[in-house]
C-alpha cells in the first residue's frame, strides 16, 4: 500500500491514531518516545488520538493532555512486568472502543511488535481499512528473569510478532540493528530506520559545569539503566 496521495503528491495524515502499549505518567524510554514524537506532530495541526493501557502508574480514563492530543487509557491487566492484556471483556473497554470508531482517521500507528497494541492496531486497520505504520524499538527476542517467560515471549514473537511485522503497510526502526532484527524475524526488507532525535534547545540551556581544560568530558544521552553498560563504562573509567 502506498500512502495517500493527490494529484501533487503525498498528503500528508491529518488524523492519526496511536496504539501505544505504555505511555505518560508510566515512565520509560518507549513512552517518553511516544509523547515526544505526539507532542511534535500536535504542533503540525495533526490530530492524535492514543489509544493505551490505564497502569498503576495513573492517569485518567480520557484526557486532553496537549492541543490536539486525545488519551483514551483503556482497562487492562498486567501479566508480567509491563506488558498489558486489554479487559476485552469489560464494558469500559468496550465503550472507549466505539468511541474511537467514532473518530475516523487516517493512519493507525503501533510501537514495537511485542506488546498487544499491535495486535488492535492490525484489528483496527483491517475493520476500518486504514493505513497501518509500525514503528520497532527492538532488537532481539524478550529476556525475561524465568525462563518460561522468556520462551512464552518468544513463541508470541514469531507468530503474533511476526504476524504484526509482516502486515504492517510501512515498518519503521529506530536503528540499525532492529531493522536487522525485523529482517530476521518476518523477512522483510523495506523497512526504513529513523534515528531518535535529541531536543538541542533543551541542551543548549544546560548550563556548563566548570572543569579544567585538560579533562577529558565522555558523554551519555539515553536511560541510566543496566542494559545501557553505564556502569560497565564508570567500572571501566574508574580502573
Amino acid at each position: 500500500m502506498t500512502p495517500p496521495t493527490s494529484g501533487e503528491g503525498p498528503v500528508t495524515p491529518r488524523r492519526l491514531l496511536a496504539m501505544t502499549p505504555l505511555y505518560p505518567p508510566h515512565v520509560g524510554g518507549l513512552e517518553s518516545h511516544a509523547e515526544e514524537f505526539d507532542r511534535r506532530l500536535a504542533l503540525q495541526d495533526i490530530h492524535i488520538t492514543v489509544f493505551t493501557p490505564l497502569t498503576k502508574s495513573g492517569g485518567a480514563s480520557r484526557e486532553q493532555s496537549a492541543r490536539n492530543i486525545t488519551i483514551y487509557r483503556y482497562p487492562a491487566i498486567e501479566l508480567i512486568p509491563n506488558y498489558h492484556l486489554p479487559k476485552f471483556w469489560s464494558r469500559g473497554f468496550r465503550q472507549q472502543w466505539r468511541q474511537l470508531a467514532a473518530r475516523p482517521v487516517d493512519l493507525v500507528m503501533s510501537r514495537t511488535r511485542f506488546f498487544f497494541s499491535g495486535i488492535l492496531a492490525f484489528s483496527y486497520a483491517r475493520w476500518h481499512a486504514t493505513p497501518w505504520l509500525h514503528v520497532e524499538h527492538g532488537s532481539d527476542f524478550v529476556h525475561l528473569n524465568n525462563r518460561l517467560t522468556s520462551l512464552v515471549a518468544k513463541l508470541y514473537d514469531y507468530t503474533l510478532g511476526r504476524l504484526v511485522l509482516r502486515k504492517a503497510d510501512w515498518v519503521v526502526a529506530n536503528s540499525k540493528a532492529s531493522a536487522q532484527f525485523v529482517k530476521k524475524l518476518s523477512g522483510r526488507t523495506d523497512v526504513t530506520v529513523i534515528y531518535r532525535g535529541l531536543d538541542h534547545s533543551a541542551i543548549a540551556a544546560i548550563r556548563p559545569a566548570p572543569r579544567s581544560i585538560k579533562a577529558i568530558t565522555i558523554t551519555y544521552a539515553g536511560r541510566l539503566i543496566d542494559g545501557k553498560g553505564v556502569a560497565d563504562l564508570l567500572a571501566a573509567a574508574g580502573a
